[in-house]
């Protein structure tokens, strides 16, 4: 397959862009896929067939049709034969489309924010740590998790 790289310039799509679609679809190809958790920044209804490389916030999805708290929706199987009823049905019901767009961003606003995810790390890393048989050897010259977040290096000249 040959690639037109000007027509690909046109299509391509920034993830600002994307947030200007009501649906956004994400599909997992033959390896991990790291745009959902992007795509879920949008207030977008974000359809997706069931994750083959799950990560550790899939499980705080709701994909339950009548819960009033869905906030994506999940096709069955891995190769969306069921998409065009799923659309259909998103469709003609709009109120809904919009309770789970909005659904959606509040989840992700919560969950997926970066504080939430230091968080998630700075948990981990403890819970990891009591169940180690070593102690870690801190010494003057680590950079510290929060002055690496902070400053997105690991070397600095102090003040």
């Amino acid at each position: 397959m040959q690639f037109d790289k000007e027509q690909l310039k046109t299509q391509l799509l920034t993830p600002e862009q994307h947030c200007q679609y009501k649906f956004l679809a994400h599909a997992e190809g033959f390896a991990y896929s790291g745009r959902l958790k992007y795509l879920q920044q949008c207030r977008s209804v974000t359809v997706a067939h069931a994750p083959e490389y799950v990560q550790h916030w899939h499980h705080l999805w709701n994909s339950n049709d009548t819960s009033p708290e869905q906030n994506i929706v999940l096709t069955p199987g891995r190769n969306f034969d069921a998409l065009p009823a799923t659309i259909d049905a998103l469709l003609a019901d709009d109120e809904r489309a919009e309770r789970i767009a909005d659904t959606s961003f509040r989840y992700w606003r919560r969950w997926l924010a970066p504080a939430s995810i230091d968080c998630y790390w700075r948990r981990l890393f403890g819970e990891w740590a009591t169940v180690q048989t070593w102690e870690p050897k801190i010494t003057a010259t680590m950079t510290s998790y929060n002055s690496f977040i902070l400053l997105g290096k690991t070397e600095w000249v102090p003040y």
